[in-house]
């Protein structure tokens, strides 16, 4: 009988494995050979989605940014947002939209910063879907592409005419 076979008779012990390579099917040489797979692999990640975000890089320098939620945030005045921030109910969100005192902004538009204001928290923005340029909270917008409801990523139109 060679080294390879196994004896098949009832009563024979099977021996454990003589070491982990064995029991893992893997050697600490193959072991060895994934880690610089895993970072080959990491870098090439991060060069693609690096190579995606470029683009639109050049938007956010120009003050363009993404909206991340949904909903009535976007007010022609600062007391408005304040008003709808602080006191968010259905009846003020629609007496609100009706004056037309609100609009609605949705998740992955693009609009412009025309002005920032950090100490209120608060940018002026300027979207071609809204028409007057309108306050929300800048932590309602994003440097970064969102994708919008249709899974895309917005750019600006020809009609959006920036402010600077």
């Amino acid at each position: 009988m060679s080294t390879y076979e196994k004896p098949c008779f009832p009563f024979t012990s099977i021996d454990p494995p003589a070491t982990a390579e064995v029991a893992t099917g893997t050697t600490s040489e193959e072991r060895f050979m994934k880690i610089p797979t895993l970072i080959s692999l990491a870098t090439a990640l991060l060069l693609i989605s690096r190579g995606v975000a470029a683009p639109y890089d050049d938007l956010a320098a120009k003050g363009y940014r993404w909206v991340t939620i949904n909903g009535p945030y976007a007010c022609p005045s600062k007391d408005d947002l304040r008003q709808i921030i602080q006191h968010h109910t259905d009846e003020t969100e629609l007496q609100m939209i009706e004056q037309p005192r609100a609009y609605y902004l949705i998740e992955g538009a693009i609009v412009q910063v025309v002005l920032e204001d950090a100490a209120s928290g608060m940018s002026q923005i300027h979207s071609a879907e809204i028409g007057p340029d309108v306050w929300t909270l800048t932590r309602f917008l994003s440097r970064h592409p969102i994708r919008n409801t249709d899974g895309e990523i917005e750019v600006p139109l020809r009609s959006l005419t920036p402010h600077r």
